[in-house]
């Protein structure tokens, strides 16, 4: 065999093994689990404001060993991490398409200050990270972060905004 059929068959093989790490690589990607974090909705209870939100796995395998790091600070965060109130939650399965709701609130924050910097339009925040492991014994991080303010429309009638912040979203 010559040097050009030699060079030939590296080739040939590099080209394989690349198929074949592709391939595995994108079997992974489409038969992962996704967990995605909706807008959480929030309301008044008691003169507490409540953050509610739904937790979804998009995929079509189970998310295991969930586990859940929550913050609802009045005051921005520098980081996902830094958690004014560490919510640890944990679940050992979310099923495929399946969701759960989570629910914490401001009572810690609960100065007369603060909800009327609020509703005056103050932001607040409602941040986390849930961490989880794929049917494949990958861990994965979803980080989610939302700004919040408050306006009072009448007297008996007031509005909450919700944004998604263009820092502190993603996944692996």
């Amino acid at each position: 065999m010559g040097v050009a059929g030699l060079l030939g068959l590296v080739a040939t093989v590099l080209y394989a093994a690349r198929s074949v790490w592709l391939t595995d690589r994108n079997g992974i990607l489409q038969t992962r689990a996704y967990i995605a974090v909706g807008f959480p909705k929030i309301t008044q209870e008691g003169g507490v404001i409540v953050a509610n939100v739904r937790i979804r796995n998009t995929g079509p395998t189970p998310a295991r060993s969930m586990r859940f790091r929550l913050g609802f600070p009045p005051k921005e965060p520098a980081t996902n991490l830094e958690l004014v109130r560490d919510e640890r939650h944990s679940v050992s399965e979310l099923g495929a398409g399946r969701s759960m709701r989570e629910k914490l609130s401001w009572v810690e924050f609960g100065t007369p200050e603060i909800f009327h910097a609020f509703w005056a339009g103050e932001p607040g925040w409602f941040y986390g990270t849930v961490e989880y492991t794929d049917v494949f014994g990958i861990v994965r991080y979803t980080w989610f972060k939302y700004r919040l303010w408050g306006e009072i429309t009448s007297a008996d009638e007031s509005i909450v905004h919700v944004e998604v912040t263009q820092d502190g979203n993603h996944s692996t």
